[in-house]
C-alpha cells in the first residue's frame, strides 16, 4: 500500500498479491478490482441528483468504523456504462 499526496489530492495505490481472477467482473469491495474515489464534501446532496444522470448505488452509504478514515461514509456508484466511482465524505 501507498498513499501519495500532491497538491491536495490524494492517491492511495494498492497491490494484491496471489489474486485469482474471476471469470466474471468482480465487485469493488475484492481485491484486485480497480476504481477511482473521490472525497465529496456533501455527500447526501450529490447522491440525491446522481439518478438524473443513470448512475446507481448499490445501497446507502456505509461508515468506515475503525481505522484511519474511522467515521467516513462511503459508497459505490455505477455509470450507466459499468464504471464504477466511490465517493467518500470524511468526517467533521
Amino acid at each position: 500500500m501507498a498513499l501519495l499526496e500532491l497538491a491536495g489530492i490524494k492517491i492511495e495505490l494498492l497491490q494484491y498479491n496471489n489474486i485469482e481472477q474471476p471469470e466474471e467482473p468482480s465487485a469493488p469491495y475484492i481485491p484486485g478490482y480497480a476504481h477511482l474515489a473521490f472525497n465529496v464534501e456533501d455527500l447526501d446532496t450529490l447522491l440525491s441528483k446522481v439518478s438524473d444522470y443513470g448512475w446507481k448505488t448499490p445501497g446507502k452509504p456505509q461508515t468506515v468504523l475503525s481505522g484511519p478514515m474511522q467515521g467516513t461514509r462511503v459508497i459505490y456508484l455505477q455509470s450507466p456504462d459499468g464504471q464504477t466511482l466511490e465517493l467518500m465524505e470524511r468526517s467533521q
